[in-house]
């Protein structure tokens, strides 16, 4: 079973993930903040890393650069999530590390052809 991990503030959006991906097979494992996010990545080593830009206690750019600058969690892929549409904040995630960058709401369409090419997703119909 492949693990992410879902650093997000918002408990629906954590909830969404979580139903969606559990017929691919897929551990979900939620942190509200950045700080225990990093901390759990680390601690966990999960298969990919979804971080969404703006949490309560840090910018998600910092998180995913703070991710890649710390040797056991360098090479994880990180997803950027946000609701915010725009071609700065997609550049500075990608500068900061993260393989890809998806808006808010995710299309499960995207969200699967995303993860896709990072984990191995067992087959299911979107």
């Amino acid at each position: 079973m492949q693990t992410i991990l879902y650093i997000e503030d918002s408990p629906l959006n954590i909830t969404l993930i979580e139903k969606f991906l559990k017929r691919y097979d897929v551990k979900v494992l939620s942190e509200y903040h950045a700080i225990s996010g990093i901390k759990r990545a680390i601690k966990t080593q999960p298969d990919l890393i979804l971080v969404d830009i703006f949490l309560p206690d840090r910018n998600g750019v910092n998180v995913i650069q703070e991710l890649r600058q710390t040797e056991i969690t360098a090479s994880i892929p990180i997803v950027a999530l946000t609701a915010m549409d725009s071609h700065q904040v997609q550049a500075d995630c990608l500068e900061a590390g993260a393989n890809a960058f998806l808006t808010k709401p995710i299309s499960k369409a995207i969200l699967v052809e995303t993860l896709r090419e990072h984990l191995k997703l067992n087959e299911c119909s979107v």
